[in-house]
């Protein structure tokens, strides 16, 4: 059944899109974790301004998801090894940062949103973004 095709999805290392968005979705929740765990650690007890917690917390989940991607969610690796692979993974990662950063200041200062739920939309939108572009230009 639905049930016992998911589960291959988790065990099995398929290729195919949707595979690698079903075996994504842990490794993206756990990242969230990471993300939001250390924002809210680094701001509300470091004292750190949430736009300097939210760029140490988003670099720190985006090392986790690569590890994790290359591991486990995606089978094929375009690059030639992992070091030829990490100046396109900085570049995507310093990319979704930059994002990060400008939407949750727009939505924070101008948009008056609380810094939590501006993090929670940027997020849904920049993961979104960097799965599909690290899988067209990392893992294809």
């Amino acid at each position: 059944g639905v049930t016992t095709q998911i589960g291959k999805y988790y065990t099995e290392r398929r290729p195919g899109a949707p595979c690698e968005v079903i075996r994504f979705l842990p490794v993206a929740a756990v990242t969230s974790m990471i993300d939001f765990g250390l924002l809210i650690l680094l701001t509300e007890a470091v004292g750190l301004h949430y736009l300097a917690s939210a760029a140490i917390a988003f670099l720190a989940g985006q090392v986790w998801s690569y590890v994790m991607s290359v591991k486990w969610v995606f089978t094929r690796f375009s690059a030639s090894s992992h070091y030829a692979a990490f100046p396109t993974f900085l570049t995507l990662s310093v990319a979704g940062l930059l994002f990060t950063e400008a939407f949750l200041w727009a939505m924070t200062e101008h948009g008056g949103l609380y810094y939590l739920y501006s993090k929670v939309i940027t997020s849904a939108i920049c993961f979104t973004l960097l799965f599909f572009a690290r899988k067209r230009l990392l893992f294809s």
